[in-house]
């Protein structure tokens, strides 16, 4: 409910311009309740970030990196054009950096999805893979890298208005960010 009220409200106007006020009452609830689940905006910002980056785990199927390159290439390439059709629609709550760069650099929150990923590292498909890097080393690594291409692809609205499937700019991000994940797991292929 506080989440729902607080993206109806980055929908009408600037995260810095929102306030505990105007959250509890689009919410309907007291601010005893609010301060209850969250310290501040902030925080429940980061709540809501830390469920989309979730969001995204849960999007990508890691085993792309056993199958054979056509059928790697097509996997992946599929997961991250879901991944950015996504955060296009989650795009009022990660531009909120816009605004306040307190918000997305939440050092707290990158290292819970750091450690979520360390513990995917653990286990299978990712297990099996041998990896460039220490898995630790790898992981601040790899979510340091994701958030930055959230924040480069949201801040530089690439994704404004409609988006069709067959946009070239979702296409050519695409192919820049699969190409990216290949490298990172030490990986090349070659356009098939």
């Amino acid at each position: 409910k506080i989440d729902i009220a607080f993206r109806e409200l980055l929908s009408q106007k600037p995260f810095k311009d929102i306030t505990i006020n105007n959250i509890v009452e689009k919410a309907g609830i007291n601010r005893s309740t609010f301060y209850t689940h969250f310290q501040d905006k902030y925080e429940l910002l980061n709540d809501i970030l830390l469920s989309v980056m979730n969001k995204i785990y849960e999007m990508v199927h890691f085993d792309f990196l056993l199958m054979d390159d056509a059928a790697c290439l097509k996997s992946l390439k599929a997961d991250v054009k879901n991944i950015l059709l996504y955060i296009n629609s989650e795009k009022k709550v990660l531009n909120v950096q816009k605004h306040s760069k307190r918000a997305l650099y939440n050092r707290d929150l990158i290292q819970k999805v750091i450690d979520v990923f360390i513990q995917r590292l653990n286990e299978p498909p990712l297990s099996e893979i041998n990896l460039p890097l220490q898995k630790e080393c790898f992981a601040v690594y790899f979510i340091n890298g994701l958030f930055s291409s959230i924040e480069y692809w949201t801040v530089n609205e690439l994704f404004d208005g409609e988006l069709l499937p067959t946009s070239i700019a979702l296409e050519d991000a695409v192919d820049q960010i699969t190409n990216v994940i290949l490298l990172s797991f030490a990986r090349k292929i070659t356009e098939l």
